[in-house]
């Protein structure tokens, strides 16, 4: 027969033993539950970078006045890696010496898409692509680039009038760790009700007038760097930092002493039989 005093450091013994073992798996699922991703977004005003997230970008020869096209309907870009194809046809205005346009949607010769978003098929070996954009649509416009496993950036363009009425954004998608890039989309959305004052006429509902491409750049470098992100330490475990090793070594500890305890209780438990 157990006495009193048995009993109750039996039963204190597993009480603590639950409770260290209880202190002791966050460590564990805080360290399995950190995520990493191979790509990264960006939507930036300004001209498409020499490099992006260390890749050298090459531009599309086409946007450098190469090809003097009055008025050409594609459905490609021609690149140093091969052939960028897209899921619409545009109207390429090639400027020989200067700048030239690839303008899709309400703006191609032959009708208005109205379809708003471009899809671009990147050659193998692409690990960045980048393509600058030309806002020209009636009222403000939010243009949205996507890329693999949710990589995604916007750009909220405030239309004609507006504080940034001459943005110029670039948007683009890098990938690390040996990943590759096969499609990236570009899509415009204007929020529902939307209005915008047209000259001599007052408040006009907006519309999309068409994705006006200025610029395409692309890259096959490589780099290894990794973006990890990893959720907050809980209070318990306040004084082990964020450090994934401390984390680790923090709850072995837990754990172990855990298992001690219960096994101390359950000798006291057979020793009092």
């Amino acid at each position: 027969m157990k006495s009193a005093r048995q009993v109750a450091l039996s039963t204190f013994g597993a009480a603590l033993s639950m409770v260290v073992l209880a202190l002791g798996l966050p460590a564990f699922s805080m360290v399995a539950s950190a995520t990493s991703s191979n790509y990264t977004a960006s939507a930036i005003d300004g001209a498409i970078p020499a490099t992006l997230d260390g890749i050298t970008l090459t531009q599309a020869p086409s946007f450098g006045g190469a090809d003097d096209g009055a008025a050409e309907l594609r459905s490609t870009i021609s690149t140093y890696l091969g052939t960028v194809r897209l899921n619409h046809t545009g109207a390429f205005y090639g400027r020989a010496g200067s700048n030239s346009d690839f303008c899709y949607v309400g703006c191609s010769i032959g009708g208005a898409e109205q379809a708003f978003s471009l899809t671009f098929t990147l050659p193998a070996g692409t690990t960045a692509f980048a393509v600058r954009l030309n806002p020209s649509d009636n009222g403000a416009t939010t243009y949205t680039v996507s890329g693999p496993e949710g990589s995604t950036q916007q750009f909220v363009w405030g239309g004609s009038g507006s504080s940034n009425e001459s943005a110029r954004p670039y948007l683009a998608v890098s990938a690390r760790n040996g990943a590759t890039l096969d499609a990236i989309t570009i899509t415009a959305t204007q929020s529902d009700g939307c209005t915008y004052n047209e000259a001599m006429m007052g408040p006009r509902p907006c519309s999309l007038y068409g994705l006006d491409i200025g610029d395409v750049a692309i890259g096959d470098g490589l780099t290894t760097v990794t973006t990890t992100t990893q959720p907050g330490v809980t209070t318990d475990l306040a004084s082990t930092g964020s450090n994934a090793s401390k984390v680790i070594l923090a709850g072995s500890m837990l754990v172990l002493m855990g298992a001690a305890s219960r096994l101390a209780a359950r000798r006291r438990s057979s020793q009092a039989r």
